[in-house]
């Protein structure tokens, strides 16, 4: 085996772009235990403007970057592990993440160097003058793997963000990702995506964007009870009132909805109106319903002053 990793050595130092010989030798001193000189052997072979000229090129770098995250990731290197994939990531959604006005950016942190997303302000993105073409440029260059494959890559990434608290970047890269043509017109996929940058806005507090999305749930499936549950959440700590006219135009496409005569109800209570509040809340249900919305809402507004 040693002999093998000194032929392929001396064909590497030779012909530093032959992509198979890169990755046999870094299969082979992995085998011999050697995991740094394995990742040592799948360092980048094309500059970034080779990349974006040279679709051959971009294509080398996406199987050597491929194996790398491979590699990191059963070295049990998070962080580096991570980088390889938002290096992936950043070719499929280039023009994406131009119309998101995200930018992946290396900063240096408790000395180490790692790379980030961050969202930046419209006068820092280089225009792309035709959209559609830089589109199909980026799905030539990275047919290395299907779209399936992609998918799951973008998956897995979104999830080892937020394994390792970076919430706020986990949001960004689901909003790039609803700038992809292929992502967004598969409902399932853009549903998906939806529930994943809820979750990632939760989670870092940003409930203002929680919000956004929420919402969007609601207006598809607004009898689903766990949304509302969601939804009552996300208003809570938001300290916002956007919501108030949200529910008050959803009421009106469904007015006999349980939910919403009772959030109503408990709107119009804040804004200062008792008799408006019981209006609301009575709603044109059965009377039975009705009654009850009318006793819930009075409980659940005076409850702080009683406990």
């Amino acid at each position: 085996m040693e002999v093998a990793v000194e032929s392929y050595s001396k064909v590497v130092a030779m012909a530093p772009l032959h992509l198979e010989a890169r990755l046999s030798l870094s299969t082979l001193q992995q085998q011999l235990g050697r995991p740094q000189r394995a990742l040592d052997a799948l360092e980048p072979m094309h500059d970034p403007d080779t990349l974006a000229q040279d679709a051959g090129a971009a294509q080398q770098e996406l199987k050597l970057l491929l194996h790398r995250s491979t590699l990191l990731k059963s070295q049990g290197r998070p962080d580096d592990y991570t980088d390889t994939m938002l290096t992936m990531l950043a070719m499929l959604l280039k023009v994406a993440m131009n119309r998101a006005q995200v930018c992946l950016i290396s900063s240096s942190c408790s000395g180490e160097r790692h790379l980030h997303l961050i969202k930046v302000s419209r006068d820092k993105i280089s225009d792309i003058d035709d959209q559609e073409a830089a589109y199909l440029d980026v799905i030539g260059k990275t047919s290395v793997l299907s779209r399936e494959d992609w998918w799951q890559l973008l998956l897995d990434t979104v999830m080892v963000l937020c394994q390792r608290m970076r919430f706020a970047e986990a949001e960004l890269l689901v909003d790039s990702s609803l700038e992809y043509y292929s992502f967004y017109d598969d409902r399932a996929k853009r549903k998906e995506l939806e529930y994943c940058g809820l979750s990632a806005a939760v989670l870092d507090r940003n409930y203002r964007k929680a919000y956004s999305y929420i919402r969007l749930m609601l207006m598809d499936s607004v009898e689903r009870a766990q949304l509302w549950n969601v939804f009552n959440q996300v208003t809570l700590h938001s300290q916002d009132v956007r919501h108030h006219r949200f529910c008050l135009r959803l009421l009106l496409k469904n007015p006999e909805h349980h939910a919403l005569c009772v959030l109503n109800g408990h709107n119009a209570f804040v804004s200062g109106s008792f008799k408006h509040a019981l209006g609301t809340a009575g709603g044109r249900g059965d009377g039975d319903r009705a009654l009850c919305r009318l006793v819930i809402v009075p409980v659940i507004s005076l409850s702080p002053s009683l406990s």
